[in-house]
């Protein structure tokens, strides 16, 4: 359950429950912040739904690493 948290806490709480690294390459992402609850076994799912609720793109390294961007329009 994520209520006001920043992006930054969100990426923490994703390495914590999951064996991959986040990194947010845009520093200004740490002021977006996500609200609501979310299954913490399902990264995939939680990952395209980020996209959906935030100006964000997310891609996946070779060793499943997540990159999270600002989306470029």
């Amino acid at each position: 359950m994520f209520r006001n948290t920043q992006l930054s806490e969100v990426a923490r709480e994703l390495e914590r429950y999951h064996s991959v690294h986040v990194r947010l390459v845009d520093p200004s992402l740490n002021n977006l912040t996500l609200g609501g609850v979310f299954d913490n076994n399902d990264l995939e799912r939680f990952l395209f739904t980020l996209e959906a609720v935030l100006p964000v793109d997310i891609k996946r390294g070779k060793s499943g690493d997540v990159s999270i961007d600002r989306r470029r329009s």
